[in-house]
This record gives structure tokens, sequence and C-alpha cells, in this order.
């Protein structure tokens, strides 16, 4: 397999497992965007992939509305909330 290839089953995978998930919280199609990280399992035995954790989002809260008690996600960016479902 081509490193595009490889790149390319990824990133299907990954837009495949996304599309899976209920509309609810996704955004409009024709007028919204998100970003999508995804974490991928490889079982190198069987050529298999498998996407162990999913994450979107774009936004980080200000710093006014920062708490010291740690009740609010101040980071949701895709990265983030997808190392946290890990």
């Amino acid at each position: 397999m081509s490193q595009l290839q490889f790149h390319n089953q990824i990133a299907t995978l990954s837009i495949q497992q996304f599309n899976n998930l209920p509309k609810k919280g996704k955004p409009n199609v024709n007028t919204e965007w998100t970003v999508l990280s995804c974490i991928i399992k490889e079982n190198n035995l069987k050529n298999h992939f498998e996407v162990v954790a999913l994450g979107t989002g774009s936004k980080c809260i200000g710093k006014t509305k920062m708490s010291t008690k740690g009740d609010i996600l101040n980071d949701s960016h895709a990265e983030i909330i997808c190392r946290r479902a890990f």
C-alpha cells in the first residue's frame, strides 16, 4: 500500500465514522464546518484499522469565562475532545 493510499484509507475511515453519528450537534452542511480528529487503532496482523476515539470542535472559551473550579471545559478543539474520549 502506498503512503497516499494509507492516508486516504485513514481519512475515509474517519469521515465514515463521523457520518455514522446522529445529526444532533453536527454543523449545518451548507453553512457551517468543523474540525475532525480521530485516533485510529491498527491491527498489523489483519491489516485492519478501527476508529477508537473521535472528537470535533474548534473553540476555546475566553479568559474571562474560565473557571478555577474545573467545572467548565476550557478547550473544545477537536484534538482535545478526541484525546479525552480516548
